[in-house]
């Protein structure tokens, strides 16, 4: 079962393997990223950054709306991660449902990005993407760790 989609640009990083793959015994990570994909090195370097309890699995945004839908996650605890809602939007407009999205990082990019709140910053496709998502009914909230009270970013994506 998907336990969890996160948009956070680290991917993969001790505090989503320290505090939020107990929080929820994930035992798969699906990154879904178009560009990652194709990238032997990034691939690699993700991989050698995964806890040994998990197995991390890389998919394009077809290929992970494709194995989604015919329930690949049943029998596993997964956590999604993206380090863009433009890969969220996709899953979404290929049928996946998506209830909620927990927002970490996302650095500031130094082009076309605004600050959301805290250390979470969107580019121009992201706000498209995550103001698609919100008309839709998705929750979208940021939480650090599973300690920390969410911050709710509906309203705030609205009116950005």
């Amino acid at each position: 079962m998907i336990h969890q989609y996160k948009v956070d640009d680290r991917l993969i990083h001790g505090m989503v393997y320290m505090t939020w793959f107990p929080k929820y015994n994930i035992n798969r990570a699906v990154i879904v990223d178009d560009n990652i994909v194709n990238n032997e090195t990034r691939k690699m370097s993700l991989r050698l950054g995964m806890p040994q309890s998990a197995k991390l699995v890389i998919w394009s945004v077809e290929k992970a709306a494709e194995k989604i839908l015919a329930g690949v996650d049943k029998g596993s605890n997964v956590m999604v991660i993206v380090n863009s809602p433009v890969w969220l939007k996709g899953l979404q407009d290929r049928g996946v449902e998506i209830k909620e999205v927990c927002c970490g990082n996302c650095s500031d990019n130094g082009k076309d990005s605004v600050q959301v709140s805290g250390t979470l910053y969107a580019s121009k496709a992201d706000l498209e993407a995550y103001k698609a998502m919100v008309a839709k009914g998705v929750r979208f909230y940021r939480q650090t760790t599973p300690e920390v009270a969410p911050e709710e970013l509906n309203e705030k994506l609205k009116n950005m």
